[in-house]
Order: C-alpha cells, then sequence, then structure tokens
C-alpha cells in the first residue's frame, strides 16, 4: 500500500483576491493544509475564512503566523510594499516562502529579503503565475523546439480596467502599471527565451483616472541573445471590458511566429449583465474545487517544501531581475534615454 503524501501546514499572509485564491489553492491541493489566514483586521479574516473549505484558524495579525509552531511555509500575498518586511520576518522565523508577484519595489529590498531566505536556510518562490499557464508553457516549447526557426521579435500586451480605491492605484506602494502587472511580462520574455534583458528604452505616464498613479507603460527592450522587446502595460482600460485583463504574446521568428490571445475565452456568458469571458487557464473554480495554472504553481511550491528542494522555476532571483528591468526602465522614461542593465 502507498503511503499517502504528507501535508505542508500552510500560512496565507493577505487575504485579497491573490490570499484568498492562493488559500483556495492550498485547499484544492493533496500536499497542502490551510494553517491559518491572515487578512488586515480579524473580522475580514473571519469573514474570508467562513468562504473557504476549510482553514484552521483566522487571525488579524501576520506576526501570529509566523509565531506558530505548526505553520511550515507562508504564502506572502499582502500588497507590494509590505512585502519586504514580512519575507524578512518570515525568513528569521525560519518558514519557506512563496511571496506573490511583484517581489518587492526595488533592487535594493530585494537583495535584503534573498539574503535573509539564504541565511536562515528556507525556501524561497516568487508567484509568477504565467510560469505556470498551460498556454505559455506550450508556447516556450515551441520556441525551444525551432518550429519558428530563430527568434526575432517578441511583443507583449497586458491590460487592465483601474482598481479604484485600492493600494494598487499608489506609485509609492505598487510601483505602477509596468511593475504591478508588467512584471508578470517582463518574467515572460526572460524565461520564455531563457535570455535576460540587456538595454531599455521606456515611456510611462499618468492618464489622470488615478492621480499619483503611473497607469500606462510602453517598453522596447532587447534581450542578451539579440530578441527585440515590445511591451504594452495598462491599468487605463474600461471597465466594462468582458474580461478583467486583456493579455495577449506574439513572437516573430525567421521561419514563422506564434499568437498567443488570452482575452478570447473558449467559455463566454452572456446575460442581462452583459458579456464576460472566463478565464479557464489561470484560475477556474467548479465543483467546489479551484484549478488552473495558480494549483499548479502552488502545488509546485509546495512539492518543493516536502522535498526539500530549491524551486527550478520562478525563483527569487528571477523576482530580482524584473525588479533591475523596472528601475532601468523608470530610468529610461524620466530621462529619455536607453538604459543598459548590468550583468
Amino acid at each position: 500500500m502507498i503511503s499517502p503524501m504528507r501535508q505542508v501546514n500552510t500560512g496565507i499572509i493577505g487575504a485579497g483576491k491573490a490570499g484568498f485564491l492562493f488559500a483556495k489553492a492550498v485547499n484544492a491541493s493533496a500536499n497542502g493544509r490551510l494553517r491559518m489566514l491572515c487578512a488586515a483586521s480579524e473580522q475580514e479574516a473571519d469573514a474570508a475564512g467562513a468562504n473557504l473549505q476549510q482553514v484552521d484558524r483566522c487571525t488579524g495579525d501576520w506576526n501570529s503566523v509566523l509565531e506558530d509552531d505548526e505553520v511550515e511555509a507562508v504564502f506572502i500575498a499582502s500588497p507590494t510594499y509590505l512585502h519586504h518586511e514580512m519575507a524578512i520576518a518570515a525568513a528569521s522565523a525560519g518558514k519557506h516562502i512563496l511571496c506573490d508577484k511583484p517581489l518587492c519595489l526595488s533592487t535594493r529590498e530585494a537583495d535584503e529579503m534573498l539574503a535573509a531566505a539564504e541565511d536562515a536556510g528556507v525556501l524561497f518562490m516568487v508567484g509568477f503565475l504565467e510560469r505556470f499557464n498551460a498556454a505559455f508553457r506550450v508556447l516556450k516549447q515551441r520556441i525551444a523546439s525551432g518550429q519558428i526557426g530563430k527568434p526575432v521579435m517578441v511583443s507583449s500586451r497586458r491590460a487592465h480596467p483601474p482598481r479604484k480605491g485600492t493600494w494598487i492605484m499608489d506609485d509609492t506602494k505598487s510601483g505602477g502599471a509596468f511593475l504591478h502587472t508588467g512584471c508578470h511580462n517582463i518574467d515572460l520574455v526572460q524565461w520564455l527565451f531563457d535570455s535576460p534583458v540587456v538595454h531599455v528604452s521606456a515611456e510611462q505616464v499618468e492618464s489622470g483616472i488615478s492621480p499619483g498613479f503611473t497607469d500606462v507603460a510602453s517598453v522596447i527592450a532587447r534581450l542578451e541573445n539579440g530578441v527585440l522587446v515590445t511591451q504594452v502595460e495598462s491599468y487605463a482600460h474600461p471597465t466594462t471590458m468582458p474580461m478583467g485583463v486583456d493579455r495577449s504574446f506574439e513572437v516573430l521568428g525567421t521561419t514563422g511566429s506564434l499568437y498567443l490571445d488570452l482575452f478570447h475565452s473558449p467559455v463566454t456568458l452572456c446575460n442581462e449583465e452583459g458579456w464576460k469571458y472566463e478565464d479557464v487557464l489561470t484560475w477556474v473554480e467548479y465543483e467546489g474545487r479551484l484549478s488552473g495554472a495558480l494549483t499548479v504553481e502552488t502545488e509546485y511550491f509546495l512539492d518543493c517544501v516536502i522535498e526539500g528542494r530549491a524551486p527550478d522555476e520562478a525563483q527569487g532571483i528571477d523576482g530580482r531581475r524584473t525588479l533591475a528591468v523596472f528601475e532601468a526602465a523608470r530610468r529610461a522614461a524620466a530621462e529619455g534615454r536607453r538604459v543598459e542593465i548590468a550583468s
């Protein structure tokens, strides 16, 4: 008889959209147990917990998650500006860490977070969800197998409606559209081609929809392998978009091209409230369980914890690399010039 795999007692810090979905993903996994869920207050935590299949304890104090000896791993899904403090504290408490993207707000913070994890001997992974999306994994395989010849250019787009009234709409807390949502595409282009960005030019603007938030960004970059990158990021699109985000990729090669469209879903709902595209790849819930890329990511991290091996995917250094590109792009936009990125 085969012994069942042990379950990792897990704590989730943050009960907003990302944290709540992580909690559902842990509950859907065979190798995780949701030990604690932390929200901004006890009331919010209890309300979130009431909508979960299983959670041992809810709290409004994130330090109590780290003080619980039964918690072996934590998912940090709090606002980005809190990641630095929480990750260092989690490492000091001996907890393995999955920190949602973006890793933090600067390369300095990233260096301190990664050093804390290394010193403590804990595993560290960044929540670059799209790496676990089947569509992007197919894209990467097709590129690697030479089906479009030598890659020449990649064009990416990620567009959201504004999240008015949230911390995201504050550059000092989220880093603006280019970091908060653009970190996905910064990571993806480097991962897809196994090649880092070496220089970048950029423009960033405030549309005025959300004062204090640079909600539109356009980037031209070059990878070390010569591939040209164009990237458009937005948090200024209409709130009537039938899906919460418009994601697309085009890869041009010497003998072919690849197109990825995650805006038009194979499942579309139309009723008196209008049209809605259902995202069935990233996270989708049916029969009471969450499925999709988020559960694949969650199970991968928990497997790493059980097996005691460092993640090969979405390592801490990958999160730091995206921040180096972000800082260079911000400087390029401010100074009106191309900026080189130190290797």
